[in-house]
């Protein structure tokens, strides 16, 4: 049971890497399994730090602000919290 979460996560970058595919997260399935792989700019050593940095760095840094749904970045979601807390 405590293998969920980091599956629900693993998963969900799988969606947001192919939503955005523009920032090439994943070029290629699993990559961040792969270290040779990770764009330069990430510098961690492990999956969970390769989806922070990759939101972090790539995705909420991104000019304009991501959003396919033309509104605030995390505003897709439908999900007041998570749209403060990105702020």
């Amino acid at each position: 049971m405590m293998y969920q979460p980091n599956w629900l996560q693993h998963e969900f970058m799988h969606h947001l890497f192919t939503l955005w595919s523009e920032f090439q997260l994943e070029v290629t399935r699993h990559q961040w399994f792969d270290r040779n792989t990770w764009p330069a700019d990430l510098v961690g050593n492990s999956e969970p730090d390769y989806d922070h940095e990759a939101l972090t760095k790539r995705i909420l840094a991104a000019t304009p602000a991501v959003d396919p749904a033309g509104g605030e970045t995390w505003s897709c979601f439908g999900n007041r919290a998570l749209a403060s807390f990105a702020r």
